[in-house]
């Protein structure tokens, strides 16, 4: 689609009805059955391992059903559409500055819970837009966190040495470097 609406399959398979081709051909299934109706040719053998896994069935569903669902949700407009661009990069700076702040001002223990606490909302977010048809680029995301902590981690890190060799050096005015060290 021209507006980068995605078309994905989330119905039930029971909503399409299915008929062997041989009752077909052999007039066991009225014509009448398929007059004003989209009609697809498919295979529902799984010998032919034309079967996929969609969200909400449990177990793998033949090719044609996915297709069935697609065209269902073409002709009742229901597509997802991606997260806009720009809340995109709102929540990546979010995600930057939570994390690099968490862990340039908050103790360790603190820092890890809001760390864990941010990677975890970051997951919901799908699951939260999803009732919305939105799709989240969570690869981004959680990339995203996960190249920030480290960074951060990194960081605080150099920041914590520092402080330690300053307050080495200003007591070893005072004291004997042994007892310093």
């Amino acid at each position: 689609p021209a507006d980068n609406s995605v078309y994905l399959p989330t119905q039930d398979i029971s909503k399409y009805q299915s008929f062997s081709f041989s009752d077909v051909i052999d007039g066991t299934v009225p014509q009448q059955m398929f007059k004003d109706k989209i009609v697809l040719v498919g295979s529902t053998a799984a010998t032919l391992h034309d079967e996929v896994f969609i969200p909400n069935q449990n177990d793998k569903i033949p090719g044609v059903f996915l297709h069935a669902m697609t065209i269902d949700n073409m002709l009742n407009q229901r597509a997802f559409t991606p997260l806009a661009s720009s809340i995109v990069w709102i929540l990546l700076f979010t995600i930057i500055a939570i994390a690099f702040a968490s862990k340039l001002f908050l103790r360790t223990l603190a820092d890890w819970a809001i760390t864990i606490l941010l990677l975890a909302v970051i997951i919901l977010l799908p699951f939260l837009l999803a009732p919305k048809m939105v799709i989240v680029p969570l690869f981004y995301l959680v990339l995203t966190w996960l190249v920030t902590v480290l960074a951060g981690s990194l960081l605080k890190i150099n920041v914590i040495e520092d402080e330690r060799e300053q307050l080495r050096s200003h007591f070893s005015l005072y004291v004997n470097k042994s007892v310093v060290d």
